[in-house]
């Protein structure tokens, strides 16, 4: 009955996915066969270089399996060229067969979300209106019959949001009658085709619609010291849409006295991690959970919250963060059945790295600990906390493009001595060392290592994600006191913050 239900499930899908709606009619082909008339519902006032996803079409085909293919991409002056397409792709029917010792194979097709088109994300549609021609194929008996729809999907795009504008330097002293202003708006992200105004203190501050330059107005007298933080429309002269840049990406100073007082620095992200929460700065993913329990309570044994290390008080207390966790993983199962593989992820929430683009030295931070490690018969770790970054996290492992880090990361054992590169081999660094990475002088066997990454060569990102992975690195599962214990590793204050140049 179950092989019968799916058979049913699929013969729906089918017919729903053959519903007409406005249809273009097919250009190339005479033959009945054929799919008949196709259409796509428009895609507007989506945004430049952005991910894109149609819906799925409209296909008049007699109740046949339908296939596509994306034949060319046109906008007002005519076809693109393949650098278009080279980020473009159309879902297919899925062909599978269900093996039934009852009732034999049998052979279906998954239609899903066939003809959706998908455009990934830093492709070339810029602003503008496109066209897309996309051929359709009904296959019968080894032959192919197919007919092209001209212009059946038409894509307008609005211009990409300006997310982040700059002034370097950060910080000005406006002395009245010396006719001082600011640097020009840099637009660090979206499209720069824009003007400006003020959103906030125009009783003090004037600015120039052009360029963003800031002063201070004639008629505002200077009586004392003053720490003046405007916010900043920012206007798209394509589509009239206002931006408003909140106070904070700019610091006058009113003063009489000619001094430039750089900004304190700037703890832009400093998750609590009190809660397994995006709202607390972090996803949690399990890839293979092992025999851990994965729950929100206290039981929880996948990336636990604990007591956040005391290397970072002072730390803490500076950037005024109160309420921190650390996190824990800690894979050791005492009995004859052993532990099991055990994969996860901590994710932390995306960051917009282009605030902080040219005039500031920016930088993460965070502490790690590994702790009960013994190693297996042939000297390897167990296990190992792999730290990776990545700026199109998709909310899938799988999908998302990771590059690690750990060998680039500058870190010290227990804040004091050595600074060095790359993160330690876990364990206490002895026994054989099939991997050549142990280094007995680098020991960080139970103890809280400080690691910081420069994000200079990242401030150009708008989605920075900072990820760590407990990884495990032996099949099956290994007996506690004969083949090593998995150990584990811990996670605590994570940070970033940014200092003016």
């Amino acid at each position: 009955m179950k092989t019968l239900r799916l058979v049913i499930f699929f013969v729906t899908a089918l017919l729903f996915f053959n519903c007409e709606k406005e249809p273009i009619k097919g250009s190339t082909s005479k033959d009945s066969i054929a799919p008949i008339s196709m259409s796509y519902v428009d895609l507007t006032n989506v945004r430049e270089y952005s991910r894109i996803t149609s819906g799925i079409p409209f296909v008049s085909a007699n109740n046949e399996t339908v296939y596509f293919e994306v034949v060319s991409v046109r906008n007002e002056e005519g076809i693109l060229d393949e650098t278009y397409l080279e980020h473009v792709t159309i879902m297919n029917p899925v062909e599978d067969t269900i093996v039934s010792e009852d009732y034999g194979d049998i052979n279906f097709v998954d239609p899903g979300g066939a003809g959706t088109i998908i455009i990934e994300e830093g492709n070339n549609f810029g602003y503008g209106d496109y066209y897309f021609t996309v051929k359709a194929t009904i296959k019968r008996d080894g032959k192919e019959y197919s007919n092209v729809f001209e212009d059946v999907l038409h894509l307008n795009i609005g211009p990409q949001l300006v997310s982040a504008i700059n002034y370097c330097p950060v910080t000005y002293n406006l002395v009245e009658g010396e006719g001082l202003a600011t640097s020009e708006a840099t637009v660090a992200s979206g499209n720069p085709d824009v003007r400006y105004e003020l959103a906030s203190d125009t009783d003090k501050l004037t600015i120039d619609p052009t360029t963003g330059v800031i002063s201070l107005k004639p008629s505002y007298q200077v009586s004392e010291t003053e720490k003046i933080e405007p916010s900043i429309n920012v206007i798209s002269n394509i589509s009239e849409e206002v931006v408003t840049m909140e106070s904070g990406i700019i610091r006058i100073f009113a003063s009489k006295e000619a001094e430039n007082v750089k900004t304190p620095t700037n703890y832009f992200f400093y998750p609590t991690l009190e809660e397994t929460s995006t709202r607390f700065g972090y996803t949690r993913i399990v890839e293979e959970r092992g025999g851990l329990k994965v729950t929100t309570n206290k039981k929880n044994k996948v990336w636990k919250r604990i007591k956040p290390t005391s290397l970072a008080d002072s730390i803490r207390s500076d950037a005024g963060v109160n309420g921190t966790k650390a996190l824990s993983t800690f894979n050791v199962d005492w009995g004859p059945k052993g532990s099991k593989r055990h994969v996860s992820w901590v994710i932390m929430n995306p960051q917009n790295l282009t605030t902080y683009a040219g005039c500031y030295r920016a930088e993460a931070t965070f502490w790690i600990r590994n702790y009960g490690i013994e190693y297996l018969n042939d000297g390897r770790t167990p296990s190992g906390l792999e730290i990776f970054v990545t700026d199109n996290f998709t909310g899938e492992i799988e999908t998302t493009n990771f590059t690690q880090i750990n060998d680039i990361l500058s870190c010290q054992i227990n804040n004091e001595g050595e600074v060095f590169l790359g993160t330690p081999y876990p364990g206490n660094q002895e026994g054989p060392d099939p991997d050549g990475l142990k280094d007995p002088t680098r020991n960080a066997d139970g103890e809280w290592v400080k690691c910081t990454l420069d994000l200079t060569p990242y401030l150009g990102q708008e989605n920075f994600v900072l990820a760590f992975k407990y990884a495990s690195y032996f099949q099956g599962k290994i007996i506690a006191g004969e083949d090593g214990f998995a150990g584990g590793h811990q996670i605590s204050d994570v940070h970033y913050k940014a200092n003016e140049l």
